[in-house]
């Protein structure tokens, strides 16, 4: 069993239940396709890693079904699907990365699916951090974290923290002052969580496609990049009174 634990926190995508914030503007269904390609990119980089045991940690319990098709069919290795918790994101965190140390993990990372641009560069650079910090956090741009890695259990920073907030990140540096933790922080990137997100996102994407053009070998969120292109031109006809691209946008996430 290898000592390095990555814990992938996903949720059924299920309309309505997924991207929320997101949906208010562009609709519950495009939001959904949007978070199912996010999740399947994410999914696809994390189950090719080697020498780290990646979990899957769903939500709500009982969808495992509607989970499965997230993963990749040609994983290297094995990956956990596990359920996770009830209880506040605090309360599920803590309880996946105990279960991870428990199991003998000597580091454990956390990551979601909200992260574009997230990929194994940051998590093996997080594995670095660890063998001198207590904990490394990857600073997302709205005041929260995409990624949180420990080398052991510290259940202070998932306790009173004002989730989906500006101050998740502070809140949880305060804690880890407090109780004498010291940390070291990623770069920081964009979660995407609203419509205010997309255009930066989109550019960032531009950017990335750019640098592999160039001869970076950082992965690249193709499904993603597609959701978004297609939820816009979905946006644009519904706008324009066709509904033409809506019957397009489902073909193109079907093959995604």
């Amino acid at each position: 069993m290898a000592s390095i634990h990555l814990l992938v926190f996903v949720k059924a995508p299920l309309p309505g239940e997924v991207k929320t914030r997101l949906a208010r503007t562009i609709g519950a269904e495009r939001a959904c396709g949007v978070y199912r390609a996010l999740a399947r990119d994410t999914l696809e980089w994390a189950a090719a890693l080697s020498g780290i045991e990646v979990s899957v940690l769903f939500s709500p319990p009982g969808s495992l079904e509607l989970v499965e098709p997230l993963l990749p069919r040609d994983a290297r290795a094995p990956v956990a699907l596990l359920p996770q918790c009830e209880g506040d994101l605090g309360a599920r965190m803590e309880h996946a990365f105990a279960q991870a140390f428990d199991a003998g993990a000597r580091q454990a990372i956390a990551i979601g699916t909200d992260c574009a641009l997230l990929g194994p560069a940051e998590v093996r650079e997080s594995v670095r951090l660890l063998d001198a910090h207590d904990i490394v956090l990857g600073p997302a741009k709205d005041g929260g974290y995409y990624l949180i890695g420990l080398r052991s259990r510290a259940p202070e920073l998932f306790s009173g923290v004002p989730w989906s907030s500006e101050r998740v990140l502070e809140s949880t540096l305060e804690r880890a002052r407090a109780h004498g933790r010291d940390w070291a922080l990623l770069a920081s990137s964009r979660d995407l969580d609203t419509e205010a997100d997309l255009a930066p996102l989109r550019a960032e994407l531009r950017e990335r496609w750019v640098a592999i053009r160039s001869g970076s070998d950082l992965p690249f969120p193709l499904r993603t990049f597609r959701a978004l292109e297609w939820a816009r031109a979905e946006a644009a006809a519904a706008v324009n009174g066709s509904g033409r691209a809506g019957r397009r946008i489902e073909s193109a996430q079907a093959d995604c």
